[in-house]
């Protein structure tokens, strides 16, 4: 009876370790995702950058406060001031800038640019920290990111500005809305945003046929105890939002309940279940612009 209480206990000891250490793989992808950077893209066949799809850009870094860098590219949008023919002259050139998702970069935006190229003078894209060309080899997975935004649009100058973001990319643009910038910011885009991180890791686990508990709730542990605390959308923040918003959620999926939430959250949102390049979908950006207000 005892040897078999001890390879019980064994065999318990050897469970935790397992499910500790698996958890630890969960944390180093989260916050290490692969780098969509120009071997990438030659790889797969994809432009490199605007350039490779015959559009004029300016390529520069935006240094931020504490050392970091994050490669920018800057394209030139439509002629006449950013204005489908005949749209109210009065009102300023607007900039779209795109905000990546999770394990993706600014080169997987080229393929998004429409409908915004006819709709906008500038288009900006950029790498997130630990993604692309960026420095440093972490993510903080939307945490203090909305700052580095704010100091890209600081350093874009004069607004206004519609965010476009994908996923994480998404909670940084809602978050940077709700928290640190209202002024400039005509609308908001966000395409398959998510309430917590959560979410995202656990449909990472099942895509690989991985129980998903207690692993996530483990790596969010350890995250905290790295002193890193996701992105995470609260309903009181989104209800600070007065920026007109676009939520576009999947037309399958199991994060439609999040946009959902998103969307209610938000005064007057917009949830759409369209990709890009349709037709709803582009002529719910239209509408978005259309009623943008001008800061």
């Amino acid at each position: 009876m005892g040897e078999l209480v001890g390879l019980g206990i064994l065999l318990l000891v050897g469970l935790v370790l397992a499910v500790a250490l698996l958890s630890l793989v969960v944390v180093h992808d989260a916050i290490r995702p692969p780098r969509h950077t120009a071997g990438y893209a030659v790889a797969r066949g994809l432009a490199v950058d605007p350039g490779e799809l015959g559009l004029e850009f300016q390529e520069w870094s935006l240094h931020l406060s504490d050392g970091a860098q994050l490669p920018v590219w800057e394209v030139t949008g439509a002629s006449e001031a950013g204005r489908e023919p005949g749209a109210d002259s009065r009102q300023p050139a607007l900039t779209a800038v795109f905000i990546h998702g999770w394990g993706s970069s600014r080169i997987d935006m080229l393929g998004q640019l429409q409908p915004w190229r006819r709709l906008c003078t500038r288009l900006v894209l950029y790498d997130l920290r630990g993604h692309g060309e960026a420095s440093g080899s972490k993510s903080p997975l939307g945490h203090g990111e909305e700052k580095d935004l704010r100091e890209l649009l600081d350093r874009l100058g004069e607004g206004p500005f519609v965010l476009v973001g994908h996923d994480l990319g998404a909670v940084i643009a809602l978050k940077a809305v709700a928290r640190t910038v209202q002024d400039q910011i005509s609308g908001v885009v966000a395409y398959q945003p998510y309430c917590s991180i959560r979410g995202p890791l656990r449909r990472r686990l099942r895509a690989r046929q991985c129980p998903d508990r207690p692993l996530v709730d483990l790596a969010l542990g350890w995250l905290w105890l790295r002193g890193i605390r996701p992105g995470r959308l609260e309903r009181r923040d989104l209800m600070r939002v007065s920026t007109p918003l676009l939520v576009v959620g999947p037309a399958v999926g199991s994060n439609g309940a999040d946009c959902k939430l998103i969307a209610d959250a938000v005064p007057g949102a917009t949830l759409i279940a369209a990709g890009p390049g349709s037709s709803g979908h582009d002529d719910a950006v239209r509408e978005l612009i259309g009623r943008r207000h001008v800061p």
